[in-house]
């Protein structure tokens, strides 16, 4: 799986409101160096969604 697919996977799983499995998605790409994982994972950790809130991880993710 390309990376650009992990992260328009993990768009399309948080649309249909699969929060957990965006997340899971953000991290492989994030994992292999893609910034929009990053950027969409800290989010969520920000936030709450999909995992849970924590700001501390967050920033490690931005």
């Amino acid at each position: 799986m390309e990376i650009g697919d992990k992260i328009q996977e993990g768009v399309e799983a948080y649309k249909k409101g699969n929060k957990t499995k965006a997340a899971e998605l953000y991290k492989k790409a994030s994992d292999d160096g893609d910034a929009r994982g990053c950027n969409n994972l800290a989010l969520m950790y920000a936030y709450g969604m999909g995992v849970k809130q924590d700001k501390f991880k967050a920033v490690e993710f931005y």
